[in-house]
């Protein structure tokens, strides 16, 4: 079962820490730019789990996205808005098993 899902972002403390230049050791994929060029959101398992990131290129920190990644689902494909408030991705159950 797919989903569509729109979320809108906000900084918190306690976010996981990126360094000025991405580290290679992780699976970085399926990157998106806000149209004004501010956020890059991408998919990601530098948490350790695969999961959608949102990185400030001003500040040069992630964003928090409390919700977002969940354990029982997977989020790829991620969309911004042009100003990076709203991510738009797909999302699907993860164990879910439908018969039509």
């Amino acid at each position: 079962m797919l989903a569509s899902l729109t979320v809108a972002c906000g900084t918190q403390e306690g976010s996981p820490t990126v360094s000025a230049e991405f580290d290679s050791r992780h699976n970085d994929e399926q990157p998106a730019l806000s149209g004004d060029g501010r956020f890059l959101a991408f998919v990601s398992n530098r948490n350790g789990n695969r999961g959608i990131l949102l990185y400030d290129l001003k500040q040069r920190q992630l964003v928090d996205l409390p919700r977002l990644n969940r354990g029982d689902a997977i989020a790829e494909s991620p969309s911004l808005s042009y100003t990076g408030r709203y991510i738009v991705y797909v999302t699907s159950a993860s164990g879910l098993s439908i018969n039509c």
